[in-house]
């Protein structure tokens, strides 16, 4: 599968108006707040559709051993979330690892 090369780069991808509606979607890209490309990094290409790494600010209540703490703290965590294939509109990834990490942007307005 081509994407299987680009595992490790950050790839952008655009969802469709049925994967905003989604819980999981909502919950870590906040899709019901803003309607723009998404980027993080693809971690797996499968037949279900791509894996990518997502953050998200988690409330631990317990230290490693079970023990409940006496206050519980916030932490952000990475998960590895699956984006089905149905509910991408598209995928693109640069293939240059110069500008793999760093931010870039693109002007998706139509030249007047």
């Amino acid at each position: 599968m081509y994407l299987q090369k680009y595992i490790g780069h950050y790839v952008n991808f655009d969802l469709t108006e049925v994967a905003r509606q989604d819980r999981t979607m909502k919950l870590f890209y906040g899709t019901d707040k803003y309607d723009s490309l998404i980027r993080n990094k693809l971690i797996a290409v499968d037949e279900l559709g791509i894996w990518v790494e997502g953050f998200k600010e988690t409330t631990i209540y317990a230290d490693d051993n079970g023990n409940e703490l006496e206050k519980p703290k916030k932490e952000w965590l990475t998960f590895h979330v699956l984006v089905r294939w149905e509910y991408l509109k598209g995928v693109f990834v640069v293939d240059n690892p110069d500008v793999n990490e760093k931010k870039i942007g693109f002007n998706t307005k139509a030249s007047e």
